[in-house]
């Protein structure tokens, strides 16, 4: 009798530890503008935050974009290192198409210490307005998984991204794959993973000169994702709904004076926990763009720094943390043009 009640408490122990296993994480802005926003920024028309969100929206004119940015989080009085955000450049062909490489963050879980997640990305991708108005652009990569100390393979990545701009307000819709990864798991085990897929709707409108609103929502396909530990799927069964699967997010931009742009929003999301469970959370977020150098609307050098917050404004309900994004950007428009009038001008 004994014997089975040691081997009974033995079973329940071992199928804890194998479904306590799963770690969820979740979706990152990718850039310092629209972090301010609280959100990815996929139809928020400023040029640094498109160069990741949505490139279509950098075929308008003859832009050239470079952009380094990185990040950091903190728990109390715990930070951790800081990483490589993004970094990308972009170059117009003309006035209605360009292309650009870049890299860049999605996916991430900051805390706790040993359960670590961090999702990169390397992308070539090319940029077409159609028209006056529509937008398009199209990217190709391969997308690598970072979990705890371990790195996977690497996995091939697309995305697509359709815009239609117009004097008063912009609309986008995004749709972004992360890829199958392979990896050894917490030292020995042998994990195989899908990252879910994501469909992303934005709304940018200029109230006023100063003042512009922006909208998105979120649908993340998590019911598509997989973890396969061991050839066994460990992954939960997640709750669904507004949170985790469905995210909401809202700001407002203030553009102060040619030099200045402040940025205030809310996030409504959340993220699941080992069991499925989705704890909901409201995140606050602020953030500004400095141009210290601005010589005309033409050519910038920008500073951007937001943080969003997930621990003001929720309590007992997801591992608290702040989150800070950093970078640097110069951007000119017409640059050929403008050499060769400094040519003329000799």
């Amino acid at each position: 009798m004994s014997f089975c009640y040691y081997l009974l408490i033995l079973f329940f122990s071992l199928t804890t530890q194998v479904f306590s296993q799963y770690s969820s994480y979740n979706l990152l802005p990718n850039n310092a503008t629209s972090a301010g926003l609280a959100s990815s920024g996929i139809a928020l028309d400023e040029k640094l935050s498109s160069l990741y969100a949505n490139p279509s929206l950098l075929a308008n004119s003859e832009n050239h974009i470079i952009h380094i940015g990185g990040t950091t989080a903190a728990q109390g009085n715990s930070f951790n290192a800081v990483r490589p955000l993004g970094v990308g450049f972009y170059t117009g062909i003309n006035d209605h198409s360009g292309w650009g490489i870049k890299a860049e963050q999605m996916y991430y879980k900051n805390y706790p210490n040993d359960s670590r997640l961090f999702n990169y990305g390397v992308y070539l991708f090319g940029s077409y307005r159609w028209k006056n108005n529509w937008f398009m652009s199209l990217g190709v990569g391969m997308a690598y998984l970072y979990r705890e100390e371990e790195r996977s393979n690497s996995s091939f990545s697309p995305s697509a991204q359709v815009s239609y701009k117009s004097p008063k307000f912009v609309l986008a819709l995004s749709y972004k794959t992360q890829g199958k990864y392979d990896l050894k798991y917490r030292g020995s085990d042998e994990l195989k993973e899908k990252l879910p897929d994501f469909l992303t709707l934005g709304f940018q409108y200029s109230i006023n000169p100063k003042f512009t609103s922006y909208s998105e929502v979120t649908r993340i396909f998590w019911e598509n994702s997989t973890f396969k530990l061991n050839k066994e799927d460990e992954r939960p069964k997640f709750d669904r709904g507004l949170g985790t699967e469905i995210k909401f997010s809202t700001g407002l931009q203030y553009t102060h004076s040619p030099k200045l742009k402040l940025r205030g929003g809310f996030e409504f999301g959340g993220m699941y926990n080992e069991k499925g469970q989705n704890e909901r959370t409201t995140a606050f977020a602020a953030g500004f763009s400095y141009f210290p150098f601005l010589k005309d609307q033409n050519e910038k050098l920008s500073v951007n720094f937001a943080f969003l917050d997930y621990s003001i404004l929720n309590k007992n309900k997801r591992e608290p943390e702040t989150i800070f994004f950093l970078s640097f950007g110069y951007h000119i428009t017409n640059w050929l043009k403008k050499d060769t009038k400094r040519t003329d001008s000799r």
